[in-house]
């Protein structure tokens, strides 16, 4: 995963035949960290259903692939979210 925000994600894919293509819907599957206030962490686990909206090429062997999530997360990555503590933080990380 390269971004993720709380409506979309872009994610590298290889330039094969299996690539996705515009439009397509996926299902997607990702963690996010969440942070306490000790600096401890756990993941939280997210799968959304999605619609491609953009392509780039990154190389003649990568694609970056920009979806769409049809239902919002709960939260703002990178900010404060009330999401089962109201101490956690959320984080969005490049994996």
């Amino acid at each position: 995963m390269i971004d993720v925000s709380s409506s979309a994600a872009c994610f590298t894919y290889p330039a094969d035949e299996n690539c996705p293509y515009m439009g397509q819907e996926l299902t997607t599957r990702f963690s996010i960290p969440c942070y306490d206030k000790d600096g401890g962490f756990d993941l939280a686990n997210f799968a959304r259903s999605a619609k491609v909206f953009r392509i780039d090429e990154s190389s003649h062997y990568i694609r970056r692939i920009a979806v769409q999530f049809s239902e919002n997360l709960p939260f703002r990555p990178g900010h404060q979210a009330q999401y089962g503590s109201d101490h956690l933080k959320f984080s969005a990380v490049t994996i």
